[in-house]
């Protein structure tokens, strides 16, 4: 059993370490999606399933277990990850420790 500095109780630390992860790909994705509607002006990004099951998700983890948080997370990133490829990834960056920026032209330069 491992537990975790916010006292939730884990089967492993590796269990805690996937959800974490998920927890800030969610953060910095959805962070650089609202970046990329206010450079962009296209708002109908937050219409997107996506930010519905965010909600979704935000409101209802306390109440979950280790399982249904790992599933349920993993749900959020790939509805993320489709969101992305939507939009369009060449307008982000993303790194291998889960961050991403928004990297959007405008008037046909980088931010």
């Amino acid at each position: 059993m491992y537990v975790d500095k916010f006292g939730r109780q884990w089967t492993s630390g590796e269990a805690e370490k996937h959800y974490h992860f998920n927890g800030k790909r969610l953060l910095k994705g959805s962070l650089a999606i609202e970046c990329y509607a206010d450079l962009s002006g296209d708002d109908s990004v937050y219409q997107d399933e996506a930010f519905d099951y965010l909600k979704y998700y935000r409101v209802n983890r306390a109440g979950w277990d280790e399982k249904t948080l790992i599933q349920k997370s993993d749900e959020a990133v790939a509805k993320f990850d489709k969101l992305f490829e939507k939009i369009g990834k060449e307008n982000f960056i993303f790194y291998d420790d889960g961050d991403v920026d928004c990297d959007v032209k405008i008037n046909g330069k980088r931010r």
